[in-house]
Formats: structure tokens, C-alpha cells, sequence
């Protein structure tokens, strides 16, 4: 049994409410395919940057989206002598992680193992894991044994596995990423808007403060009273930020040419995985389209970026299917 006690205040109860509320609204609101995406992408590399950051790499966006480009670019080339750098293959890993819980934890009834967790360390860190199995497995279990909201159950991850990082001398990074894991297993996606990395990064003096809280007493009324008071805050934001989008999309129909801007054969691609269980290789767009093999990396390599594409197999034997 692991040491975490909590009630349900009238205030909690009003703050999971809210998030209830203006969830609905954020899923109803009409918006361009084309916004979205990009909305979509601004908000990851928004995680990419804070989640870092509390492991102290100091890391500006617009390197993030360099990055990322850059790995578009090598996946073209092919060649071995385009090698990205250690602090651009951190970038790349969290990224990674993130991508792997919106690909195969989104709406499922599967239980959430100790393996899981490893799985998701090994994808965004290349370092060994140093906390107790054993700890682990017990907070999993208390928690599958729970009926409570997501966002409580989120909250807990990301103290209780913290202490554990904590206490081993580990980056921190997994604490943010498994937080995730409990939203997307009952789609509390909120369209990709919600970055929960803000919660603790842009005020770490009073997580921290919470954090002791919790190692005095156990008890994380408070940290849980604040959890959901911040993502109702930022989901209110993003609700006022997707009506002011669609609003000046009305006026100025303008818009410059970047990362989320697809081409019509990339377009095309996507479509051409409709149907459910589609599959489709390099080779397949090569032939389909007409173009090299070069291009066709690139075309795939930049929608599997944006989070449209999930890659399967490594080498020869690589496939894509859509999100």
C-alpha cells in the first residue's frame, strides 16, 4: 500500500466539474483540419520544452522545431554520415514518448503494468531506470483498484513517481509523460491542448512546496485542489485562444508556410489509409506517386512528426498506418 491519503473538497469537486464542462465545449468547437494540426503541434513542442526543462536542459522552441525538421530531413537522405546530435536525440525521445501514449494508450480498458511504464521510460530516455519495480507495481495496483477521476489518478502519478525519480537520482522526465497516460486511457485527449508539464515547470516553488506537503503527511488534498484548478485554468484558455483563432481566420485568410503545412500528395497519402487496418510502405508511396525513395522518406517521416502516421517495424521491414 502506498502512502497517499486525499478527500473530495467542495472545491475539487467543482474544479473536476468545470474540467467536465469546458471538456464538452473544447471537443464541440468547430475547427479547420489545418488549425487543429497546428494547435496540435504547438502544444507538443510546448511539452517537449517544459518537460525538459525540469530535468534542466534549457531549451528554446524554435530549436525543438529544428529538430524536429531536421529529423525530417535526415530520414530523406539515408545516409550515416547525418547524425543528430546527443541533446537533439533528448528532444526526439520525449517526443517519442509522448506519441507512443496517443498511439496505444487512447481509449482502452487495458490495465496499466509495471512493463508499461518501463516501456514508456525506454522510449523517452536513454537511461536506465533506477527506481524499484516493486514501488512501482504497488502504486499501479492501488490505482487500478481506483474508481476515481482520471485527473485525480493523473495527479498521484506524477507526485508519487517524482518521489521515486527523486529519491533515485533520476531525470524527471517519466513522471511527466506516465502523468499523461491515465488521461489518454479514457480519452481525456482535449484535442492535444492540454500541457500538463505547465502545472509544475512555470511554478515549481509551489510544487515543490505541495511535494513536502506530501512527504511530511502523505496527504495531497491540496496538490489535487491545485492539479485541477491549473488544467481547468488552461483548458479555459485554450477554449478563448480557439475561438480568437477562428475568428481572425475570418479576416485574414493569409497564413505563412510552415512544419504543419501539408502538401496535397502528403494529403493524398492519408487518405489512402481510410480504411481501417490500412497499412503502407516507402515503397508503396514510391510507386503510387512516382517519386524517389528519398521523397517518399520525407513525406512519411514529416506526418509521422505531425502525429498523423504511426510507424511500425524497424529497417526494410517499416510500415505506416494513420492515427
Amino acid at each position: 500500500m502506498i502512502n497517499v491519503s486525499y478527500n473530495f473538497s467542495p472545491y475539487l469537486l467543482s474544479q473536476l466539474k468545470k474540467i467536465q464542462d469546458i471538456n464538452r465545449e473544447i471537443l464541440l468547437y468547430p475547427l479547420s483540419a489545418k488549425t487543429e494540426l497546428r494547435l496540435r503541434f504547438v502544444a507538443t513542442v510546448k511539452r517537449i520544452k517544459l518537460g525538459l526543462m525540469e530535468d534542466g536542459l534549457e531549451i528554446t522552441e524554435r530549436e525543438i522545431i529544428n529538430t524536429l525538421k531536421n529529423a525530417i530531413y535526415i530520414s530523406g537522405r539515408n545516409s550515416k554520415q547525418d547524425k543528430i546530435s546527443e541533446r537533439h536525440e533528448i528532444i526526439l525521445s520525449y517526443k517519442n514518448g509522448l506519441d507512443y501514449l496517443k498511439s496505444n494508450w487512447t481509449v482502452t480498458n487495458d490495465l496499466i503494468t509495471t512493463k508499461d511504464i518501463l516501456k514508456i521510460h525506454s522510449i523517452s530516455s536513454k537511461h536506465k531506470l533506477k527506481i524499484s519495480e516493486n514501488e512501482l507495481g504497488k502504486l499501479l495496483k492501488y490505482l487500478a483498484s481506483s474508481t476515481d477521476s482520471p485527473i485525480i489518478q493523473s495527479a498521484i502519478v506524477k507526485m508519487v513517481i517524482f518521489d521515486f525519480l527523486k529519491r533515485a537520482g533520476s531525470e524527471k522526465k517519466l513522471s511527466n509523460i506516465a502523468s499523461y497516460i491515465f488521461l489518454h486511457r479514457e480519452g481525456l485527449d482535449f484535442r492535444g491542448q492540454l500541457i500538463l508539464e505547465r502545472i509544475w515547470v512555470n511554478e515549481m516553488s509551489n510544487f515543490e512546496d505541495h511535494y513536502k506537503r506530501f512527504i511530511v503527511s502523505g496527504n495531497i488534498t491540496n496538490w489535487l485542489e491545485n492539479f485541477s484548478y491549473k488544467i481547468a485554468e488552461q483548458l479555459s484558455e485554450v477554449l478563448d485562444y480557439m475561438k480568437k483563432e477562428t475568428e481572425s481566420l475570418k479576416t485574414d485568410r493569409k497564413q505563412s508556410k510552415s512544419i504543419t503545412d501539408l502538401t496535397a500528395r502528403q494529403m493524398q497519402i492519408i487518405s489512402l489509409l481510410d480504411a481501417p487496418q490500412s497499412v503502407i510502405t516507402n515503397r508503396d508511396v514510391q510507386k503510387y506517386f512516382g517519386i524517389s525513395q528519398i521523397t517518399a522518406s520525407r513525406d512519411l517521416a514529416k506526418m509521422n512528426m505531425l502525429g498523423l502516421l504511426l510507424v511500425h517495424g524497424k529497417g526494410r521491414s517499416v510500415r505506416y498506418t494513420k492515427v
